[in-house]
């Protein structure tokens, strides 16, 4: 949100930085799923994936295709005839079919572009489960095999043909932490390190260190986001855990979806009304009045519609 809303006069590499939170969205997805999938064959002696399938799709598919339509309707409106609607129309297919990653370019001024990380996160759920089994779900092979994807990667990225938005190197490196914690031994060491409280901070620092710098840390927000997530899930008490835990924070933690769906449209609202009332939209008001905008349609939406969808899901669990 802070990416799509910062004001012109926000340096670009702080206003950029909003983004990284799909990034660390990616490394707690990457992580849980897989700490999930690996918990369940261990207590059950094998993975239901019928049922995770379900689940998965009870709580993405009701708000992503609901918040299309909307698109649809509002383009067709609104946008008819130009340019950006033509677009919107042609790219429809694969908004559709969670393809958007691949085919449609990741550019601020494509109407619906931000749905990439949704197709990302759909493209992970769809295949990886499948390989973890097939790979075996308490094996090292599990380390060997994401580790050589990850180096892969890396080194697409450092030749310069690559694109990270194709490369969910956080993702695979979430896995790839629960994986590896799996392991007696490596649990073991990593207990020892993130025994320190204090261990989020400086890796939280890292990257926005390098940013002051003016050094591109995009590659080290993938790799502190992946440790950040194993850090605070192997030490609970760590110096951020009375943050995250209080209410505020978990109450946008549970409307986070909606957030993220809604934050476009709820932008485009806020400077349309700014704009009415003479105020100059770039300022921090624009990003402060869709924060508000946001929070609350996400609020209707999670009570009223998404709720629902989210009981049948429940019914489906492990």
């Amino acid at each position: 949100m802070w990416q799509h809303t910062a004001p012109s006069w926000i340096p670009q590499q702080w206003a950029h930085t909003g983004g990284q939170g799909v990034t660390l969205f990616f490394a707690i997805s990457g992580f849980l799923i897989t700490s999930l999938l690996i918990r369940e064959h261990s207590e059950r002696g094998g993975v239901d994936l019928k049922k995770f399938y379900i689940r998965r799709a009870l709580r993405i598919f009701p708000l992503y295709y609901f918040v299309l339509a909307i698109y649809i309707v509002s383009v067709r409106f609104i946008e008819n005839g130009t340019p950006a609607g033509t677009q919107f129309f042609n790219n429809l297919p694969y908004f559709a079919t969670y393809t958007s990653n691949i085919f449609v370019p990741l550019d601020g001024r494509v109407i619906f572009y931000f749905s990439w990380s949704l197709a990302t996160e759909e493209q992970f759920y769809l295949i990886w489960p499948v390989t973890l089994l097939l790979i075996g779900p308490t094996s090292r092979r599990g380390i060997v095999f994401l580790g050589l994807i990850i180096c892969a990667c890396i080194a697409d990225i450092a030749v310069g043909s690559g694109h990270l938005k194709h490369l969910p190197i956080s993702i695979l490196g979430g896995a790839l932490a629960a994986v590896a914690l799996h392991q007696p031994s490596i649990f073991a060491w990593a207990s020892r390190v993130a025994s320190r409280v204090w261990l989020p901070i400086p890796i939280i620092l890292l990257p926005l260190t390098l940013i002051y710098f003016d050094y591109n840390a995009g590659l080290s927000f993938h790799i502190c986001a992946c440790l950040l997530v194993a850090t605070c899930a192997i030490n609970e008490k760590n110096v951020l855990a009375p943050a995250l835990t209080t209410r505020p924070a978990v109450y946008l933690g549970s409307i986070s979806y909606g957030l993220y769906m809604y934050h476009m449209l709820c932008k485009s609202a806020s400077i349309k009304i700014l704009s009415r009332l003479d105020i100059s939209v770039d300022s921090l008001i624009t990003p402060l009045a869709t924060l508000v905008l946001s929070c609350l349609i996400a609020t209707i939406s999670y009570r009223y519609y998404e709720s629902w969808f989210l009981s049948l899901k429940n019914r489906f669990a492990q």
